[in-house]
């Protein structure tokens, strides 16, 4: 750390990004207060599926970011409770689906095919591991997040590396989260990890949240995940991911007609009864297992494209980090490591450079 370098940091969030943001700065001394209105397992971070993979997401550096969170959660996988699974699975597509969405971007995207366990799979073809009624679609194996232990875990991480969080207090200013965490130094940098909030505090119209929902049912012995890529514009899709002793299956994107409140409304019985029928018909070994639980949450979806970068603006010391739509597992890490290169405790060398990405809208991730 140079002498110009800041020391202490106020994160607005606790969410995904507001605490792997918080780890970072934490592990390179930077004195971190993460504030909050909702403890960790509150958040809609809690409530995602969640698998890596960019999904309702732009930005120029997608790929990269995307490329150093998957070693990141890679690494991870290999702690005992920390939420993380190394696991293989299928993302495919209809017919339908695959025209429809290889008429407006490359299919498989650059992301997909980077992964070193990449492999086609087409209906007529090699049909291992393509359910009935699909025609295209790739094997690999990428990370599979338990978000409510994933976020514990990157909590105790956080207060390991000395950070403090601070919950139950809702933040109405930039200049308020600093009172907030209790700092009078005026240089003293606020990260904005807000998601939705962004959409107030900034203020920042561009922000337009999905709402998703997933049902949770006790795990018959599936081992694979699977998601597929509906047609462009259909609001529901299917994805199973196996976390140990549970499933978490989905889903959907409800969209909200202007002047509509922001909340995350209860499960929805006739969504639940689809995406069910959707899942058993993939996997028969779902029929009539127990269901546990439902969540339903919303996704920071920025009609612009993800923000990460100092507001020059202003006359305090600002840094963003929202807007991750449906990929905030995902860009969780590149997003928290370019805010540390940004505060200036990580070098701006390590950066890799930038790579033009197209990305799939109906990939179901993070």
């Amino acid at each position: 750390m140079t002498p110009s370098t800041p020391t202490a940091a106020v994160v607005i969030g606790a969410g995904i990004s507001g605490l792997t943001t918080g780890v970072v700065l934490a592990e390179a001394d930077v004195k971190v207060r993460i504030i909050s209105a909702s403890r960790p397992d509150q958040t809609d971070s809690a409530k995602a599926g969640a698998s890596w993979g960019p999904y309702m997401v732009s930005h120029d550096r997608v790929t990269a970011w995307s490329a150093e969170t998957y070693k990141e959660l890679e690494k991870i996988a290999g702690h005992r409770g920390s939420g993380i699974r190394l696991l293989p699975g299928v993302e495919a597509f209809t017919e339908d689906g695959y025209r429809a969405w290889s008429s407006r971007t490359a299919v498989p995207p650059a992301w997909a095919t980077q992964i070193p366990s990449f492999e086609e799979r087409r209906r007529g073809g090699d049909e291992r591991g393509l359910p009935r009624g699909y025609f295209y679609g790739w094997h690999y194996t990428i990370p599979i997040v338990n978000m409510p232990a994933y976020l514990e875990y990157l909590t105790h991480r956080f207060k390991a590396a000395g950070g403090d969080l601070i919950t139950g207090s809702a933040v109405e200013s930039f200049d308020g989260a600093r009172e907030l965490a209790g700092f009078s130094d005026r240089e003293a940098v606020v990260v904005n990890c807000s998601g939705l909030g962004s959409y107030e505090l900034v203020p920042d119209s561009t922000m337009a949240p999905t709402m998703g929902q997933l049902v949770i049912v006790r795990n018959p012995g599936i081992g694979e995940f699977f998601q597929d890529n509906p047609v462009p514009g259909e609001l529901e899709s299917t994805h199973i991911f196996p976390q140990g002793d549970i499933v978490v299956i989905g889903g959907c994107d409800r969209l909200f007609q202007p002047g509509d409140p922001w909340i995350a409304a209860e499960p929805d019985p006739l969504i639940r009864k689809r995406i069910l029928e959707r899942a058993e018909a993939i996997r028969p070994e779902l029929r009539g297992v127990e269901v546990l639980a439902e969540r339903v949450g919303l996704r920071p979806v920025r009609t612009d494209q993800v923000r990460v970068e100092w507001d020059r603006r202003r006359s305090l010391r600002l840094i963003h980090n929202y807007g991750h739509g449906g990929a905030g597992v995902t860009l969780s890490w590149g997003c928290a490591l370019k805010v540390g290169r940004l505060f200036g405790v990580l070098s701006p060398s390590d950066e890799s450079e930038a790579v033009g990405m197209p990305t799939l809208g109906g990939v179901l991730a993070g």
